[in-house]
């Protein structure tokens, strides 16, 4: 089929799709970089061990890479949105890409950035670098199903980091959100969200109930991500087999 048999939506749309995952591919690729950059550069130009990676900073760390990382976790977001305006993403699979996006916001643009000093530094550098090299994997796997090919050894690949990594990336997330409510409950002014407002409503909501019940729904979505993952990779086993 050429591009002229195309429909014109499907051109466009098949066009900005690729154009996004090429787009978070540099992103995350530069994630990955200001990672390895910020590590060797307090380690002048040595690979660091687990005794200096205790003592940097968390906060100039997630300062440092804090405006692309969030861009890129943006992009991951949108690629949950391509997955349902494509039709493949329904019924439970939906709600579980739901969450993910909550997931995220609530850890990595709220959770993190309240915490600051009161975390180690390994609960900030693991589910970074975890989502950094999934993604990279995410986005080269994508970009080869778009063009209707398939990449075996990067499919493999992709799906194995997904396995190993993602039970230490849920566990680190729902404990930073459980980290999170502890210090909401003492801030009273970080309680209401949004702020109150000057109006007849008042409207807010309290951020601690809702950070205090945000692992419990976190839990069970990982495990069932986790199985979800499981399932597709044997499904793809079966396909490549036959």
């Amino acid at each position: 089929m050429t591009n002229l048999d195309i429909p014109r939506r499907a051109g466009w749309y098949s066009r900005l799709i690729v154009l996004h995952y090429v787009s978070s591919l540099c992103v995350w690729v530069s994630v990955e970089l200001l990672l390895l950059t910020f590590l060797l550069r307090h380690e002048e130009g040595h690979w660091p061990t687990w005794e200096s990676l205790s003592r940097l900073s968390p906060v100039a760390f997630w300062t440092y890479i804090r405006p692309l990382f969030q861009c890129g976790l943006v992009a991951q977001c949108l690629m949950h949105v391509y997955t349902f305006l494509d039709g493949a993403c329904c019924g439970a699979s939906l709600y579980l890409n739901l969450e993910q996006c909550v997931r995220t916001f609530a850890v990595y643009f709220v959770a993190i950035p309240l915490l600051k000093e009161v975390v180690p530094m390994r609960s900030v550098l693991l589910p970074v670098s975890a989502l950094t090299l999934m993604n990279i994997l995410s986005c080269l796997d994508a970009l080869y199903t778009v063009r209707g090919t398939c990449h075996t050894v990067l499919e493999w690949l992709s799906h194995k980091v997904v396995l190993v990594l993602y039970p230490l990336l849920a566990f680190e997330e729902i404990w930073l959100v459980r980290q999170a409510a502890r210090v909401v409950r003492n801030v009273p002014i970080a309680r209401d969200f949004p702020s109150p407002m000057p109006n007849a409503y008042n409207f807010a909501i309290d951020t601690y109930y809702m950070y205090s019940a945000l692992p419990l729904v976190m839990l069970p979505c990982s495990v069932l991500y986790y199985c979800y993952q499981v399932r597709y990779r044997r499904l793809a086993r079966r396909a490549n087999s036959v």
